[in-house]
């Protein structure tokens, strides 16, 4: 396996921008695409750098509506729509939660030969 050139990098931040908002792991296709450039890249860096770019995009693009919903948190619709939204992604992780609970004590009892 060879190590990651600028080519490479391209490429693979390509899949990354393409897969992102797609509703399958765009990790995964990392994963892919490294496997199919036959690149040895240890540690996951590269990943997290190209995770921080698509961030970055998303600021950038949804900047004036991050800038509104700012500016406008003293006002009775934003406020319900943070709380909805706080309450969305905390019980998604409650069930995160719950899962991987469910999962060790699956796992804890097991036996293996």
């Amino acid at each position: 396996m060879f190590s990651m050139n600028i080519i490479d990098a391209l490429i693979l931040g390509i899949l990354q921008g393409l897969t992102e908002f797609l509703p399958i792991s765009s990790s995964g296709h990392l994963v892919l695409g490294q496997s199919l450039l036959n690149i040895d890249q240890p540690g996951n860096e590269f990943e997290v750098l190209v995770h921080v770019g698509t961030l970055l995009s998303v600021v950038v693009v949804f900047f004036q509506d991050i800038k509104q919903l700012l500016v406008s948190l003293n006002t009775k619709k934003t406020q319900t729509f943070i709380l909805f939204l706080f309450i969305g992604v905390h019980s998604q992780l409650l069930q995160l939660v719950w899962v991987l609970k469910k999962r060790s004590t699956v796992y804890s009892k097991m036996c293996f030969l």
